[in-house]
Order: structure tokens, then C-alpha cells, then sequence
């Protein structure tokens, strides 16, 4: 036997989870494959669900992930929380109650560009009794197709934030893509990735793909040829395609060019999912941007579906998505950065095109669309997508164990781990004003929120969170002021110079506390970024690798990497200075 299998069952028999979980009833939701004995999916959102009793807990052992990832999961149908993981076991449940029937879901936050999820093996109590999860079969099949919007890519951050994306700032529950998917169905996958297009092209140091070779691929492959291609057994009900934008900022093709990739697109994606209903979203880009190129892409777009249909394929769909006139969201404070919208954005956006598209997907699947208005069903749907309740939250709630008295009031006392503990310790309002305020404060604290007449409804404790806005730096200097979770006295802090620590409003608004001597900042999320100077008409490009590049980002297409040379050098690029003609006129290294 496999050395670490035994340390992990001597592990686990001490706390009663010894047994493994059978994946034959698992739920895999997404491009999972097998890879021998274990479950590997690259593609999001990948999920599964789970159904049991006879376990008080639900452990997954999942292989190391080069960087911290992060998963939602929901217990029955109580609340999504959001859990991170990079290696080691992921504690998914814990303490709930042998004697019920649970159903667990889990699913990735994260986009393939960050690595394959490979599932060793889910570990429970010895005494479960595995069951067959609530079947997802007959509800809608959806897949979305799109670039970083679509992956949820910064999502997390503020409006006007200027920062770079990562794991802790993606999520794509929280993208327009999720937010649609809630209110059509469970079943539902998504096929994105940062910075693709429809074209192939070069940029951040990377040969990018187009979407026609990943969109065929089992995985993601960056640089490698496929290893194997998915076997579209799962039969897409619904495709919905948003892509465009990266094929203008990082390449400038010929209207004609794009509009034939994009008609081969269409193509390949019919040829895979012969029945389904596509739609073709103008991506949201040119509503704020009345540049020249953007209309070529609105153009290629239109007229690739307008041939599709023209040639007998009614079930391609135009979806437009605004225009400089009519914009669906406002271009400053519904964006990190006037390209990637805010999760209030993303929700926007798929609010605006619920009633165009949820119409169109009833009337061709009424069986699985039923009810009316803008949503498959008489529910609403969670803010995970994970179950589809009426239940509105964010993810950085955790599941209530208790019925608590007196929250925020006399009583309420935050107790480690839990209220049932009868070795816990705990504080009152008196000595953590902020731990006892609320029962999401209590649980980011890693306690749960008692009161005096405190009762257990479910037997379920969760496993505390932290917010998605604390993962950051540890604070490195006591002389600069720097946003803290929950508080001050918190080692989790956002480095000086983030949006969250530029003020105390700011810091409030990424949910903690500014902490330390408030400095002035050197520079605005706004004062970085690069315009053309007023003498000499220079502008200043980010160009990949360096200056003799034809591949260049533009201010106005990419702020975070044209404001400086070192924004440009983590872009993969040079910073340049063009002159109005576009020649190169300089090359702008970090030692100018």
C-alpha cells in the first residue's frame, strides 16, 4: 500500500473518516476525466455532488496546486462558503449529523489557466452509507465559451481598482456567466481562459491558442499539442459564446479575417453539439470604447451569425450587448478597469440579458425552461449557482449551526469552535466588539455566534473562512497604512500601496480596517495610467517581448500594463514611446 494512504487512513481512524468515498456515486459536473484511478478536470466550473448519511464529515484529497486556489460549497440547502486550498486534505464539512441524509456540493472558482484539479479520493466515516445524488440530468445543459470575463478574472476586486487578477480576485460564480447559469440551471460548465481569443496570438510572454484548439481539448494546454480531445458525450443544450475582445487589444486582425475565424468557430462548436441553441454575445467592450477596431469586431461577429442563419442554421443567435448610446453598464464604476466588470457589473450584465435570452431558451426547451419570466423555474437561484434556492448570499458566508440570541446585543458571545463545545472558549461583546457584531464576523473570527438561548438546528459546523479580500501580504511596514482583516490586530493585510489601503473608505469597503500612519499616495489608481504626452504626440505602448514588436497593448486597451515599466515587465512586455506616426521612439526601461 501507497506509504501516504496509510498515514492518512491511521490519520483518519483517529477522528472516525477511514473510508473512501465511491466515485461511481459521484456527481461529476464539467470536463472531469480519469487519469488511472483518480478524477482530473482542467476546464470550469468543475463540480460534484455527493449524498449520504452516516458520516459526521466529508474530506477531499486533492493533489497540490502550484498556487492558492479556492472552491464553493454548499451543504444541503444551506448557505455557500467559499473554502481555499493548496495542499494537503480540504476539509469540506464537518459535524453533521450521522442520523440525516446530506448532500454536498463543491465546485472551482478558478479557471484552468491555474492548474489541473486532480481528486485522489473523497474520505468520510466508516459507518457512511454512500447514496445517488439528486439527478441534474433533465435540467438545462449549458456551456458558456468566453476569455477572462467569462472566467471571472478580477471579479472580486473594486470599481476603479487597477489591480491585476489572480486566484483570490476570480471567481466564476460571481462572472456573468454564473449569474446566468443561476438562473437557468445546475448543470452548466464553463470552456474560458485569460487573454484568448478567436485568433491565436502572442502576448504576456505566451503563444496563446484560439478558442477553436482549447475549445476541443479535454484540458488546458498552453503550450503543449492536446494530449486528448473531450468526447462531447455531455450534449450542450445551450452554448453561449463571448468572445472578441483580446483578439483587438493584443492583435489587430482584417475584419475579414476575424469574421472567418469566427464563422469557423460557430462551425466547430454546431458540428459538436448538433441541437443546441447558440448564442453569439458582442462583447461588452465596444460599448465603452467607440474605437475604430471595435466596430470591426461587432461587424465580424454580426455577419459570421447573419451567414449562419442565412444558411439555414436558425439556432445561431446574435446577442447584442449595448452600444456607446445605450450601454448596459456604466464604463467607470461597473469595471475593475473599463474592461473586466465588478461582480455588481457581472450581475448587471446578465440581469440586462436574462429577459433577451431566457425567452428564447424556453421557447425551444420548454421542458426544461418551464415557469415564467427570466428564469428556468418558480426559484430564484443562489448566488453560487451551486443549488438553485431562493437564497441570496455571498460567498463569504458560512453555514449557520445555531439559532442565535441576542446577535449584536447583550449575550451574544463568539465561542471557539463552536457553541456545542463543551471545552469551547469564547468572548463576549466586552472584549471583541468585532468578533461578537454578527455571525459572519464571529465565523471569520473561526468561532461560531452563541447566545443564551442558543440551539442547534442542523448539527452542521463548517469550516471557518476567510473573507476572499484577505488574502494578501502580511503587513511589512508599521509606518504605512495598510487595510487589515478583520483588524488591526490581524497579521492579514493589503501592502500600502492596494486600493484598499489608499483610505479608510476603501479599506471599509474590502472589509477591514485601516491600520497604521496614513499617508498621502504617490499615485491614483487613475494618475498611472499612460496618455499621450503633449508635446511630440507620444504614446506609450506595452509591447511584447520589446519595442521592435508589432505586438503592442495601447493605454486605452490596457491601463494596468501601459502605466509603467515594471506593469509593462509583469505583462511579459517593454514599455515604449510612440510617436503620433507609430514608430518607436523610445524604449522606457525601469531605470529611466
Amino acid at each position: 500500500m501507497d506509504p501516504l494512504r496509510i498515514v492518512l487512513l491511521i490519520a483518519f481512524s483517529q477522528v472516525g473518516a477511514e473510508k473512501v468515498y465511491p466515485f461511481d456515486k459521484v456527481d461529476f459536473i464539467g470536463r472531469w476525466f480519469e487519469v488511472g484511478a483518480q478524477q482530473a478536470s482542467s476546464w470550469g466550473t468543475v463540480s460534484f455532488a455527493v449524498t449520504f448519511k452516516g458520516s459526521s464529515r466529508l474530506v477531499a484529497r486533492i493533489q497540490p496546486y502550484n498556487v492558492e486556489m479556492y472552491h464553493t460549497c454548499q451543504v444541503d440547502d444551506n448557505d455557500p462558503y467559499v473554502l481555499s486550498h493548496q495542499s494537503g486534505l480540504m476539509e469540506i464539512a464537518r459535524g453533521l449529523a450521522k442520523e440525516e441524509t446530506h448532500t454536498i456540493k463543491c465546485g472551482r472558482n478558478t479557471e484552468a489557466f491555474y492548474g489541473v484539479t486532480i481528486l485522489d479520493a473523497l474520505l468520510v466515516d466508516d459507518s457512511c452509507v454512500a447514496l445517488s445524488p439528486p439527478s441534474i440530468a433533465n435540467e438545462l445543459h449549458v456551456e458558456f465559451l468566453g476569455d477572462s470575463i467569462t472566467a471571472g478574472w478580477q471579479v472580486l476586486l473594486s470599481s476603479g481598482s487597477w489591480e491585476q487578477g489572480g486566484p483570490s480576485n476570480e471567481d466564476v460564480f460571481h462572472s456573468y456567466a454564473g449569474r446566468l447559469a443561476q438562473a437557468w440551471t445546475s448543470n452548466w460548465r464553463v470552456v474560458a481562459q485569460t487573454s484568448i481569443g478567436v485568433l491565436p496570438h502572442y502576448s504576456f510572454g505566451t503563444n496563446f491558442k484560439g478558442m477553436k484548439d482549447q475549445f476541443l481539448c479535454r484540458e488546458l494546454k498552453l503550450y503543449e499539442p492536446c494530449p486528448k480531445e473531450w468526447n462531447f458525450e455531455w450534449q450542450a443544450d445551450v452554448v453561449v459564446i463571448n468572445l472578441g475582445t483580446n483578439d483587438f487589444i493584443f492583435n489587430n486582425p482584417s475584419e475579414s479575417e476575424f469574421q472567418s475565424a469566427y464563422a469557423t468557430l460557430i462551425g466547430l462548436v454546431r458540428s459538436k453539439y448538433p441541437t443546441a441553441l447558440i448564442f453569439c454575445i458582442v462583447p461588452l467592450v465596444q460599448s465603452c470604447k467607440p474605437d475604430a477596431k471595435w466596430q470591426k469586431m461587432i461587424n465580424g461577429i454580426t455577419n459570421a451569425v447573419a451567414n449562419a442563419v442565412s444558411s439555414g442554421d436558425e439556432r445561431i443567435l446574435l446577442q447584442g450587448s449595448g452600444d456607446t448610446q445605450t450601454r448596459l453598464l456604466d464604463c467607470i464604476s461597473d469595471y475593475v478597469d473599463q474592461i473586466h466588470p465588478t461582480q455588481q457589473g457581472a450581475l448587471r450584465f446578465a440581469e440586462k440579458l436574462l429577459p433577451m435570452m431566457t425567452p428564447k431558451i424556453r421557447e425551444n426547451f420548454p421542458e426544461k425552461c418551464q415557469g415564467e419570466g427570466n428564469t428556468c423555474g418558480a426559484q430564484s437561484a443562489s448566488t453560487t449557482g451551486l443549488s438553485r434556492t431562493s437564497s441570496q448570499t455571498t460567498d463569504t458566508t458560512i453555514v449557520s449551526t445555531s439559532t442565535v440570541g441576542g446577535i449584536g446585543g447583550s449575550g451574544a458571545m463568539c465561542c471557539y469552535p463552536s457553541c456545542n463545545d463543551p471545552a469551547r472558549v469564547c468572548n463576549d461583546e466586552t472584549e471583541s466588539e468585532y468578533c461578537t457584531s454578527s455571525p459572519a464576523k464571529c465565523q471569520a473570527c473561526g468561532g461560531e455566534l452563541c447566545g443564551p438561548t442558543a440551539t442547534s438546528t442542523s448539527g452542521t459546523t463548517l469550516p471557518a473562512t476567510t473573507e476572499r479580500t484577505t488574502i494578501g501580504t502580511t503587513s511589512q511596514s508599521s509606518q504605512s497604512a495598510e487595510c487589515c482583516y478583520p483588524d488591526c490586530s490581524s497579521s492579514v493585510c493589503n501592502p500600502s500601496n492596494s486600493y484598499c489601503s489608499r483610505s479608510s473608505e476603501n479599506c471599509q469597503k474590502c472589509g477591514g480596517e485601516l491600520c497604521g500612519r496614513v499617508e498621502t499616495p504617490t499615485e491614483s489608481p487613475t494618475s498611472t495610467m499612460v496618455t499621450s504626452s503633449a508635446s511630440g504626440g507620444e504614446l506609450f505602448k506595452c509591447c511584447y517581448p520589446d519595442c521592435s514588436s508589432q505586438v503592442c497593448n495601447e493605454p486605452e486597451d490596457s491601463p494596468y500594463c501601459t502605466s509603467s515599466p515594471e506593469k509593462c515587465s509583469n505583462c511579459g512586455g517593454e514599455l515604449c514611446a510612440f510617436q503620433a506616426n507609430g514608430l518607436v521612439a523610445t524604449s522606457l526601461r525601469d531605470e529611466s
